[in-house]
């Protein structure tokens, strides 16, 4: 998988649009939802909702640190919203 996060000139119908790579994962287990834009307390509590294993919580945190270094977003959706 590629995500350009490196545009710099995008446009629709020829006007000009601001671009954010995103990946978006969704999981039918997961309540509510995340990014890599969340506010600490708002993906501390996601996990604590979710029951989340240390080990899932510091995968989480991997793949948000990375993003945030890359310019890109990665949102976790629950698909029962």
């Amino acid at each position: 998988m590629i995500l350009y996060s490196n545009l710099t000139s995008v446009k629709v119908d020829g006007a000009p649009m601001k671009s954010a790579a995103t990946l978006r994962l969704t999981s039918d287990i997961f309540i509510g939802s995340i990014s890599s834009e969340s506010v600490k307390e708002d993906i501390v509590d996601s996990f604590k909702t979710n029951d989340l294993s240390e080990k899932q919580k510091v995968f989480i945190e991997c793949l948000f640190k990375e993003a945030n270094e890359n310019s890109f977003i990665v949102q976790i959706c629950g698909t029962k919203q």
